[in-house]
């Protein structure tokens, strides 16, 4: 009897998990400000919305940069200023082929009261200005003279100086990847990284990977730097690197250890077999580090989901097969999380096999992890979109509940599809959070991509076909859709909220959720917030401005 009993209470639990009920409406289509251009057309397709509110008129403007770097009226989606990359409101608006792989990153630099925006380029370009598009007093700077592409772009005070610091991420197959600015754009004692520090072990940098917070709580912020390496860089505010725990042998330095999936190989330290299991490693190419407390005891974690790759022997060409993908979980000291009720030492939860790795079929994805408690238990989970096609829901207890993982790929199409980083935000004020995320096809399909809507069982609320190209009008490679997190804010100052999404061709799209009151939003845009930080916990410095921003007040954890 006590069986049956237990069966049937599971199965009543089952049901509701994954029977959908949704009082969230239906996003309604407000405007769209195409993006394609013969010169234009795909140059901010990693690039997520900023929803900021430059004039201080209670309104948050958007902010978007591809070839171009514009502000447009929430309301109205008309542009209140643009120009093209390297120049200003001020300059002649030349046109110079310089595009935008990185996000737009908001803070108020140089303790003005304002917000300030920086933005990255194709060139190796930094670019900082004030609100209302005017280069800052230093900008634009290429920092070493570098022409390499910038692929990664955060703000953060790291010195705990009041200013706050820009910190650059160069995509070049180069040891020498970051480098940090200050807010009048000269490089920062102990930058740029790695050519001063011996125990560096680093390569390019091509996502936006680089997380920044005060993970060891002594009030300054530190960095985790996954590049195109078997290791993951750590640094202190002054460029230092981050001290492991003696278990990895003789190795003391984050860089210093191989990101091998078997911890075992990693305590150990030395070379593994080629072709074995336990020569199995991942890479940080495009493979992002998130900053959470996981479980909620003071202490931060860190979060990567990486690929994870086999190592053949005799590898001359460096072509290694990616395998799947797997969330791993760091201490600070590099140790893997394990706190007794939840130990993420081995046994680690996987993805599905890639549907493809080609960049030549599909524009790649990036593993950005979303670390949020999502069914409010008091542990985080970590939301994640994979190379098999799926967003993925991972558990403290290593599992996945209700309906994850969703899959954007249909194998009854035939088309190859992969998700973006979602965005996390209550969107029927009902303390249960939704999960937002938008897709894309591969090349040469015809097809454009969707903007989704999930509870956070994993339950499909909403599925909306995105707009396809400019009035209809995509480039050679014949696709849409949105591979940036898309942003979620109110734009227009009716205390509903709004969803941002930025498409290949298309451009900017904004839709309208009906009845969406601006509330929790633990996770409101791409790498968490408008800093670009990474890090769960993160507040931004311009809720103490005059008039604060509603939507950067919110942000909760």
């Amino acid at each position: 009897m006590k069986k049956y009993v237990s069966a049937l209470v599971c199965f009543s639990i089952l049901l509701l998990a994954t029977t959908a009920y949704s009082a969230v409406s239906r996003p309604v289509f407000k405007w769209q400000k195409g993006g394609y251009r013969q010169v234009e057309f795909n140059k901010a397709m990693y690039t997520s919305p900023a929803l900021i509110d430059l004039d201080m008129d209670g309104v948050a403007e958007v902010i978007w940069a591809n070839f171009k770097v514009a502000a447009f009226d929430g309301a109205t989606g008309n542009t209140i200023w643009s120009f093209w990359v390297g120049n200003d409101r001020n300059t002649s608006n030349t046109y110079m082929a310089i595009g935008t792989d990185t996000n737009i990153a908001v803070a108020d630099i140089n303790k003005d009261g304002f917000a300030e925006i920086v933005t990255a380029h194709t060139n190796g370009l930094v670019c900082a200005y004030d609100r209302n598009g005017n280069f800052l007093p230093g900008f634009p700077t290429k920092p070493m003279g570098r022409t390499d592409p910038v692929e990664s772009l955060n703000i953060y005070d790291i010195d705990n100086d009041g200013y706050y610091e820009i910190i650059v991420g160069w995509g070049k197959a180069n040891n020498l990847n970051i480098v940090i600015l200050s807010f009048d754009g000269k490089i920062k004692p102990g930058w740029p990284q790695f050519v001063s520090n011996p125990n560096a072990n680093a390569l390019g940098i091509y996502g936006p990977n680089i997380a920044v917070g005060d993970i060891n709580h002594d009030g300054y912020g530190e960095l985790i730097v996954p590049s195109d390496t078997g290791k993951t860089c750590a640094y202190f505010y002054n460029g230092v690197t981050l001290p492991v725990n003696s278990v990895f042998n003789n190795n003391t330095r984050w860089p210093d250890v191989v990101n091998y999936e078997n911890y075992v190989y990693e305590k150990i330290g030395w070379h593994v077999p080629d072709n074995s299991l336990d020569s199995q490693f991942y890479m940080g190419t495009d493979f992002p580090a998130t900053i959470a407390d996981v479980n909620g005891d003071g202490s931060y974690e860190i979060v990567i989901v990486g690929g994870v790759y086999n190592n053949p022997p005799n590898n001359t060409n460096y072509i290694y097969q990616a395998q799947y993908s797997k969330p791993f979980i760091y201490n600070v000291d590099r140790t893997r999380f394990n706190n007794g009720s939840y130990n993420w030492e081995s046994d680690l939860p996987k993805s599905g096999s890639p549907l493809t790795n080609s960049w030549r079929a599909i524009s790649l994805k990036r593993s950005n992890p979303v670390v949020v408690d999502i069914d409010s238990d008091g542990n985080k989970e970590i939301l994640t979109s994979t190379y098999d096609g799926k967003v993925h829901c991972f558990r403290l207890d290593k599992t996945e509940h209700g309906r994850w993982p969703f899959s954007v790929y249909s194998q009854t199409e035939g088309t190859i599809r992969f998700a973006s980083e979602p965005v996390v935000a209550d969107l029927d004020n009902d303390s249960k959070v939704e999960i937002i995320f938008t897709s894309w096809p591969q090349y040469y399909s015809n097809k454009g991509g969707h903007l989704f809507i999930m509870d956070n069982w994993g339950n499909l609320l909403h599925k909306i076909a995105l707009p396809y190209g400019d009035n209809g009008h995509v480039g050679s490679l014949n696709y849409d859709g949105g591979l940036a997190s898309p942003s979620i804010g109110d734009i227009d100052g009716d205390g509903e909220l709004e969803i941002v999404v930025g498409e290949v061709y298309a451009g900017l799209v904004v839709y309208d959720v009906p009845g969406a009151k601006v509330g929790k939003m633990p996770w409101p845009t791409g790498r968490h917030d408008y800093s670009r930080t990474g890090w769960t916990d993160y507040i931004s410095n311009l809720d103490r401005v005059p008039s604060p921003a509603p939507w950067i007040l919110l942000l909760s954890h």
